[in-house]
């Protein structure tokens, strides 16, 4: 199936998940459902996991983190005002 996407690398702070998906070794609970269903997007794309600590991504853990908050709130052509430290403080001095 050619969705047209780019090779993609998704990056995740959880260790346990990461191993998990690349181990194929999968759990017969909830969980097990799915790494299953993460499995069948990885393998019907051109999509790799890797594991990377919190701290090397603090812009999509903000992003989450808001999102539990939000409440219905999105941004279309703006940006949430307090994404701009964390994208100062990632950019190369």
């Amino acid at each position: 199936m050619d969705s047209g996407l780019l090779p993609a690398v998704f990056e995740f702070d959880a260790k346990v998940v990461v191993d998990l998906i690349n181990s194929g070794n999968v759990p017969l609970d909830d969980t097990g459902t799915v790494i299953m269903n993460i499995l069948r997007l990885i393998n019907s794309h051109n999509f790799q996991v890797s594991f990377a600590l919190r701290s090397a991504n603090m812009i999509a853990h903000s992003l989450v983190k808001l999102s539990f908050s939000s409440e219905g709130r999105f941004y279309l052509e703006t940006y949430p005002p307090c994404l701009e430290r964390l994208v100062k403080a990632d950019c190369p001095v």
